[in-house]
């Protein structure tokens, strides 16, 4: 989850914003007690952001949308609300995204590409949360809309700390993979491991890496729920290296895929402290990946509570 990249989006999502408010200022003719002020953002914006590939295609706004915002959201939002009334789901979709024809500016790889009276759409902050909620690459742009009027600094570290969750089940995956292989060649488990751990945290082991961050020993509690995005990342890129080679050459000795796999570690931390300026090592959090996920599904829930509750219409 590179600095940079987050820091764009934050400026692009800031710059893009609008509210109701602004569309429709109050005059004395205004019924306040029916008038819903709230940010939102346009589907043509977040398109040029990410792409069809995260949130659809503009010919598909409404189709995209009904499989983003859930009934799950729309019964547990109004069981726990204290209106008199609670809307049916229709109204529920309509209050967060408001399709309309509009002209926009298509940014694509084939250049920009201008639409006259093309499909839009107004989403509002938890609409964009919704649209892009499945997919953990877009960590950044979730937490930025779960957490709003909070500076770029904070959004950025607890994105990194959220970042790990899904990148813990990745490397969880990929040792799966290499575990197999170890065992269907079989290896002394313990003494692989510590080989392999030895080379990413150059000749440190994971124990003395723990006690230096006063995390408990634990045999079924890996150094690896402790790892932030970074060596996360680095440590995954290594041995999906090592299966890479391993799956082009038929019958390789066990031998030899383990000093491959040693060197794509090696030649992973080297590329993270030369990219980050971090050793993996230093990567290292107190705070366990179940304790992140917690704490995001509880940020998820009070967000949900809070803005599935806005509405575009007046």
């Amino acid at each position: 989850m590179a600095y940079k990249k987050s820091k764009n989006i934050f400026s692009h999502l800031n710059n893009c914003a609008k509210n109701t408010y602004d569309d429709n200022p109050p005059n004395l003719f205004s019924d306040i007690d029916n008038t819903s002020w709230c940010d939102y953002w346009l589907f043509s914006d977040l398109y040029n952001l990410f792409g069809p590939m995260y949130i659809g295609n503009h010919n598909d706004i409404d189709i995209t949308g009904r499989a983003a915002i859930t009934k799950h959201d729309f019964n547990t939002t109004y069981r726990h609300s204290s209106k008199q009334t609670t809307p049916t789901f229709y109204d529920f979709y309509n209050g967060h995204v408001a399709t309309f024809y509009n002209n926009y500016a298509i940014m694509d790889k084939y250049g920009t590409m201008r639409n006259q009276n093309g499909p839009d759409a107004k989403l509002t902050r938890y609409a964009c949360w919704a649209f892009i909620h499945q997919w953990p690459q877009l960590i950044f742009a979730q937490t930025y809309f779960m957490m709003p009027s909070v500076k770029f600094d904070e959004l950025y570290n607890n994105a990194y700390q959220y970042a790990r969750i899904a990148l813990r089940t990745e490397l969880a995956h990929t040792e799966h993979i290499i575990h197999g292989i170890a065992h269907r060649n079989h290896a002394n488990m313990r003494q692989f491991n510590y080989y392999i751990n030895r080379a990413f945290f150059y000749g440190r082991d994971t124990n003395d890496i723990k006690c230096a961050y006063g995390i408990p020993l634990a045999s079924n509690d890996p150094l690896a729920n402790y790892m932030g995005s970074y060596s996360l990342t680095a440590r995954s890129r290594g041995m999906r290296n090592a299966i890479a080679k391993i799956d082009t050459t038929p019958n390789m000795r066990f031998e030899k895929f383990s000093d491959i796999l040693y060197d794509e570690l090696v030649a992973a931390r080297v590329k993270m402290i030369k990219e980050t300026n971090i050793a993996p090592e230093q990567d290292i959090f107190k705070k366990s990946v179940a304790s992140v996920s917690r704490q995001l599904k509880n940020t998820e829930q009070q967000f949900i509570q809070k803005f599935a509750l806005q509405n575009l219409q007046r």
